[in-house]
């Protein structure tokens, strides 16, 4: 009831048309304080290597509003995985 709920949607999938629901929840909020240390970007991810650079370049602009109390979010890990498949 009080974690801090940006917004609330729908979304239709794009491989097998299923409705579902997404919230935004502001991750750095007292209320709700998930702490994000790390960003996996699966095998089958186009262009791994340019989209890791992109969400690098996004947390260091993003920097000065990602702070939770002592937390600094610009230490957040970004890698590719290195399972090949999932089976």
């Amino acid at each position: 009831e009080d974690v801090p709920i940006q917004k609330r949607d729908w979304v239709l999938t794009d491989s097998h048309s299923i409705l579902n629901p997404v919230i935004d929840i502001r991750l750095n909020h007292p209320d709700f304080p998930l702490i994000l240390d790390e960003i996996i970007l699966g095998p089958k991810i186009p262009e791994a290597n340019i989209n890791k650079v992109q969400i690098e370049e996004l947390l260091r602009i993003k920097k000065p509003q990602m702070t939770f109390e002592t937390k600094n979010y610009s230490k957040i890990n970004v890698r590719i995985s290195n399972i090949q498949n999932y089976r």
